[in-house]
């Protein structure tokens, strides 16, 4: 199976971190050949900023790169993602308030499962919240 890897072009840079680290484990590939193949997966304002970090000698491992990477490409470190979790609330469909309940869950640590639980139903509409609740989930799955 041929598995490609993934570009960065300044997007999402958590997705592609955990993209690469997989391409890596898959391909056993050691920790001083990653910021090269990196390298050769960046376009536009990222490949801007990994040639003048680079020239500059601001990272020389794999956990340096992807620490700079998250500060430059990131949300801000001031940004509450577990406050905003507990806030969401579905506007529309319960597919697109998933989706965005994950991506914020993705970016809190140290969270229960219990409270991720209940974070996601009380955001749901009270029609649908009701019904969740009869079923006592114990799992976000």
């Amino acid at each position: 199976m041929r598995l490609d890897f993934p570009r960065f072009d300044g997007i999402d840079p958590f997705s592609w971190i955990f993209k690469a680290e997989q391409f890596f484990e898959y391909h056993n590939t050691a920790d001083d050949q990653r910021l090269m193949i990196s390298s050769f997966h960046m376009d536009g304002k990222a490949l801007q900023w990994f040639q003048w970090m680079h020239r500059n000698g601001q990272f020389h491992t794999w956990s340096e790169f992807t620490r700079a990477l998250e500060i430059s490409f990131g949300p801000s470190e001031f940004e509450d993602h577990q406050g905003k979790l507990a806030k969401l609330l579905q506007t529309s469909s319960v597919s697109d308030y998933q989706s965005e309940f994950e991506d914020l869950a993705n970016r809190t640590t140290n969270i229960s499962t219990s409270f991720l639980i209940s974070c996601f139903i009380w955001g749901l509409r009270s029609d649908i919240r009701n019904e969740v609740m009869a079923h006592k989930p114990t799992s976000m799955a």
